[in-house]
């Protein structure tokens, strides 16, 4: 019996503690400093891991992101032209009439050939009887870039609604619209077809 309770006491504690040493120390010599071979390769996969993450995160525009930009831009300068236009007819802005429209405009509304004097007279005409408020709804704006030699210019189609009040009579006309606009911006050409 003595042997037994001194071997629970003293002998199984120490082979215990030999055991738990052991285990330390050999958990820390596969953690040294100097990293064996499938250690270096980890490594290496993890780099590459890290350059390919950086890769797919790359943020910076392609080829197509700037082309789709452009176009993107053309269509909402193309659509601030024509909306400004029509704005400028509705509040009877001479300046931001004369801001939209070439010095020289092939066809405009039925004209040829007229000046920005002479859209501004058509303005002042839709406005003749004071007591009438012209609003233009624009819809439906799609814009095609050409090329006329070498200068672009821009082929704009677009649906109108012409919404007029006055009094209580409220009317409604909308028409089919084509516009070109030159590469500055400017109007060259205005033609409305009348759908209801």
């Amino acid at each position: 019996m003595d042997i037994k309770c001194h071997f629970y006491k003293v002998i199984l504690p120490v082979f215990m503690m030999v055991m738990v040493l052991l285990t330390g120390i050999s958990c820390n010599s596969g953690g040294s400093s100097q990293p064996s071979e499938s250690n270096e390769s980890e490594m290496a996969e993890t780099d590459f891991q890290e350059e390919l993450v950086a890769v797919e995160n790359d943020d910076s525009p392609t080829e197509e992101d700037i082309v789709r930009e452009e176009q993107e831009q053309v269509v909402t300068d193309a659509a601030q032209v024509i909306n400004n236009h029509f704005i400028a007819l509705s509040q009877r802005d001479r300046q931001m009439l004369r801001n939209t429209v070439a010095d020289v405009v092939t066809s405009y509304i039925g004209m040829s050939n007229v000046t920005p004097a002479d859209i501004e007279k058509y303005m002042n005409s839709l406005h003749a009887d004071g007591s009438q408020d012209i609003k233009y709804v624009i819809r439906h704006l799609i814009v095609n870039k050409e090329t006329d030699g070498s200068t672009p210019c821009y082929k704009v189609h677009f649906t109108v609604t012409q919404i007029t009040h006055q009094g209580d009579k409220t009317g409604e006309h909308t028409f089919a619209g084509l516009s070109e606009i030159n590469n500055e911006g400017k109007i060259t050409s205005l033609i409305l077809s009348q759908q209801s």
